[in-house]
């Protein structure tokens, strides 16, 4: 959709050229270049080995492929122009070039690959993807001959790198039918395959013992190596015990009663899960923190006993609250009529619900975050391994909880959950924690950047959400939202930047806080993937 692509091309543009006057103008060419063949009107087509019904959308003109290129480019260069602006640690500088280098040169195969050559404006895209490549090589070279990186190194980075992109995306699209969009999917890939190489550099760091590789060589934080232990280990697990859990779907469906062969599958699926972390996890994670993840863990919660407990139990209050108000009134199951019911007050109702855990988000998140975003950043990948582990449970239907899980979470499934994973609140998280992550890697301080994605889904999104089903008439071209729904949204997510801000005691730039929320609206309003992410 062009408003879409206008809409991420033009803070991608602005990255650039502060990148430019920062000193990397082969990069500012190579992210210039990608962001001009966005705005080309080219005709897409599907990833390659893939059909249309494993799509969570059908048609291609939805498909996102424009965000899904461009997105994780432009956030790492916004972290290398934030770095640069605050003077960060020269060698994380290094790094973060490496990285965004290696997603650049990842996404020219994607081009290929996802565009229909047909028109006079193929002709353009030839010169365009030279420049693309050719900027992030020139800038990698600028590594090479700064002995940081050598050629071989580079070239076989990039050849394993683009080839792990591309095999995940097809097998992303392929494993979770009706998941994702084609932009969706490669945002995932592009996620999963630079966490991945984060992971690897990390162990090459402390398996070299000469350090050859000194553009590796760089200050990682404990809850950052925790986090990928968790994550990675959690999908980790799933890869290793697939053969077992495929099976148990068929034992379950044969009768009411539970198959003694099901508890037996599901009790190895647990014996599987606890050998991963106690086998391969847990020594990686010595490796690299050069102590036990547990020991270091207590060690972590007591350096600020006060304030980290307390937000535990806090959190633990909140969910127990929270999930016991959802079962007294919204219910464990929904009956046939209820999923069929399309009526507007039907479909408010579901609306209602699904944003009643956007609420739950913001009344742990924020205050998590304002008094220790260091607990915040590390519970948000427990959070997130634990819902992915929820959802193996769920989905292969494991004993003893499967059952009761796929039940619960029936009653706040809407249209975009029509694929073997519910997505929507991983993305949810995903969205809220993004930030934080992010912000992290700049700073250790909580600053304002950091909350940005709770406010935009816990609060802006909600409120867009429900205005929009209650009151919305007037609806944006080529577009479902309303633009009531834009106005509440950008309304709330402004209102309450500058009133945090306030709070904080921040800077008062409340131009800039209106144009945040103003993109922000627009964009949720055109968007083609989900717009959590």
């Amino acid at each position: 959709m062009v408003g879409e692509t206008s809409i991420i091309a033009l803070p991608a543009f602005l990255a650039a050229t502060k990148l430019y006057y920062q000193g990397h103008e082969s990069l500012s060419i190579a992210l210039a270049s990608g962001c001009l063949i966005s705005l080309l009107p080219l005709p897409v087509k599907r990833i390659p080995f893939t059909t249309t019904d494993m799509y969570r959308i059908e048609r291609m003109k939805d498909q996102g492929i424009v965000p899904g290129i461009l997105l994780i480019p432009f956030v790492l260069s916004a972290c290398l122009v934030q770095l640069e602006s605050l003077g960060g640690d020269p060698s994380l500088k290094q790094y973060i070039v490496l990285l965004l280098c290696i997603n650049i040169c990842m996404s020219v195969p994607k081009v290929l690959l996802t565009v229909k050559f047909k028109g006079v404006w193929t002709l353009g895209l030839v010169p365009l993807l030279a420049g693309v490549l050719g900027g992030a090589m020139y800038e990698l070279r600028g590594l090479n001959n700064s002995s940081l990186l050598s050629f071989e190194l580079i070239v076989g980075l990039l050849c394993v790198s683009t080839l792990l992109s591309a095999v995940s995306v097809v097998h992303i699209v392929h494993t979770l039918k009706r998941c994702f969009t084609s932009g969706e999917a490669m945002i995932m890939s592009d996620m999963l395959v630079l966490f991945t190489l984060d992971a690897l550099f990390a162990t090459l760091e402390k398996m070299s013992p000469t350090h050859i590789l000194q553009i590796l060589s760089i200050p990682r934080i404990p809850i950052h190596i925790m986090s990928q232990a968790l994550i990675l280990g959690m999908i980790l697990i799933g890869f290793l015990s697939y053969p077992i859990l495929s099976n148990i779907p068929s034992l379950s469906a044969k009768g009411a009663k539970v198959n003694p062969q099901t508890i037996r599958l599901s009790v190895l699926f647990y014996a599987v899960a606890a050998a991963v972390v106690l086998v391969i996890i847990r020594p990686w994670a010595i490796l690299i923190l050069t102590e036990d993840p547990f020991l270091w863990l207590i060690q972590f919660i007591i350096e600020k006993p006060i304030n980290r407990l307390g937000l535990l139990v806090y959190w633990a209050l909140i969910v127990m609250i929270g999930v016991f108000f959802a079962v007294q009134n919204f219910g464990a199951e929904i009956t046939e009529n209820e999923v069929k019911d399309k009526s507007k007050k039907g479909l408010t109702y579901l609306n209602f619900k699904r944003k009643y855990f956007h609420a739950l988000a913001v009344a742990m998140f924020l205050p998590g975050y304002l008094v220790d975003n260091d607990l915040m950043h590390l519970s948000f990948s427990v959070a997130l391994s634990a819902l992915i582990l929820v959802e193996y449970i769920r989905v292969f239907n494991v004993w003893p909880i499967g059952k009761d899980v796929a039940g619960f979470l029936r009653g706040f499934l809407d249209k975009k959950d029509r694929g073997v994973f519910i997505l929507s609140h991983l993305y949810l998280l995903i969205g809220c924690a993004l930030p934080v992550w992010i912000n992290r890697i700049t700073t250790a301080s909580a600053t304002f950047h950091g909350v940005y994605g709770i406010i935009t889904l816990g609060i802006a999104d909600a409120a867009a959400s429900i205005v929009g089903y209650k009151y919305g008439k007037n609806r944006w071209p080529s577009s479902t939202k309303t633009i009531e729904g834009t106005i509440a949204f950008v309304a709330s997510m402004f209102g309450t930047c500058v009133l945090l801000e306030a709070v904080l005691g921040g800077e008062g730039r409340v131009l800039q806080q209106f144009g945040v929320a103003l993109i922000s609206g627009l964009l949720e309003a055109v968007r083609s993937v989900v717009n959590y992410l």
